[in-house]
């Protein structure tokens, strides 16, 4: 993918730091795996098929993220109460604030 290079500084957590975000949250999925009891090896390739699912599945629709997210949350359901729990521990606000705070060359 090819961006102006105006455009580095702001797409740097997104793009050359995305890779260790996304592998962070791999590592928790896959310890939560552990936690239940799962094997590890299991669970990491439970997670992997999940990470390359969701990605193909990404790429492939162009609707808002939020929409294919509620697709697989039934109302009431364990997805969405795992989501509300996830809120509960403000993770969407913590991603925003560590990814979305201006780069060091900007205000």
């Amino acid at each position: 993918m090819r961006v102006a290079e105006e455009q580095h500084a702001v797409l740097g957590p997104l793009s050359s730091g995305g890779p260790a975000h996304v592998l962070y949250l791999a590592e928790a999925m896959i310890e939560a795996g552990t936690v239940r009891g799962i094997p590890r090896d299991l669970a990491r390739e439970l997670v992997t098929q999940v990470l390359t699912g969701s990605a193909a599945w990404l790429r492939a629709d162009s609707r808002e993220v939020a929409t294919l997210r509620e697709k697989v949350c039934a109302p009431g359901g364990a997805g969405i109460r795992r989501i509300a729990a996830l809120d509960r521990h403000a993770v969407r606000a913590a991603v925003v604030s560590a990814l979305g705070g201006a780069p060091p060359d900007l205000p």
